[in-house]
């Protein structure tokens, strides 16, 4: 065993020792009934032993610091998604779906990057925030590089929404992600022979949106400090929906009504 597998080997011990019953009693086999609530903290734990192993013995690196984010086993998505930092400056970004209790899993590499390359500036017209960026936390890390992904498929998302909408957005100035603020920006401008509602335009984006607040992706990983926000601005009117406020939208836990009155910036 070479250097780069016996230090991996040693970083992840504490979590086999955690899974190793679990693995003992699944084996390779399917359980069988899919697993239920609970089994989120469990397929997470297996997915970040797998992903180790994965990186140390297939990409031939230390995987130093490493987290995955959980399934949500109770909906439809059964991604995965986990980051290594490497030496804090390196992000290797992989996916794969629920093992359903297995521990078997095939991983894609979908990134790997310097951390924090290449971000775009956020309108002034966007408040500034005192979200600070620690890269020695792995989940900011985590997010920083989630936000990075972001700003390399922004040309293809805008040409989404222009396709998409078919005319009643016009124009879509800016999308990006702001590692200093912390914030996901989206400029759009309405077509004015239309007449659409600015306020409901605001909300049907922000519905877009929100999967990157929902419940197993990087912008809600336990331990972070980086809150992510979003800024729309929708025809020069500002909506700007914290963290909190996402979070809700993604939850379906607020209406459209209460929204705007919290984030339209008048």
């Amino acid at each position: 065993m070479n250097g780069t597998v016996a230090t991996a080997a040693a970083s992840v011990l504490a979590a086999v020792m955690t899974i190793a019953p679990a693995i003992a009693i699944a084996g390779n086999a399917p359980p069988p009934t899919p697993p239920g609530a609970g089994t989120e903290d469990l397929e997470r734990r297996l997915a970040e032993f797998s992903f180790a192993m994965f990186v140390t013995l297939d990409l031939d690196v230390d995987p130093g610091e490493f987290t995955c984010s959980a399934p949500d086993v109770d909906g439809e998505d059964t991604a995965i998604r986990c980051f290594a930092l490497i030496d804090g400056t390196r992000v290797i970004v992989a996916t794969t779906t629920s093992s359903e209790g297995t521990g078997v899993y095939d991983w894609v590499v979908v990134s790997d990057h310097p951390l924090n390359a290449g971000t775009p500036t956020v309108p002034t017209t966007t408040p500034p925030t005192s979200v600070p960026i620690a890269n020695s936390n792995l989940s900011d890390a985590a997010i920083l590089s989630y936000g990075d992904e972001l700003n390399r498929v922004a040309a293809g998302f805008k040409d989404d929404v222009l396709s998409l909408t078919e005319g009643t957005i016009t124009e879509v100035t800016t999308y990006g992600w702001d590692a200093a603020t912390a914030t996901l920006t989206l400029n759009v401008t309405l077509d004015t022979t239309e007449d659409f509602d600015p306020d409901l335009a605001a909300w049907v984006l922000v519905q877009v949106l929100k999967y990157h607040w929902a419940r197993g992706e990087p912008f809600r990983l336990d331990g972070a400090t980086l809150r992510p926000r979003v800024v729309l601005i929708v025809s020069s009117i500002q909506y700007l929906s914290d963290f909190d406020l996402t979070v809700r939208v993604a939850d379906q836990l607020i209406t459209n009504t209460d929204w705007v009155a919290a984030v339209r910036q008048d």
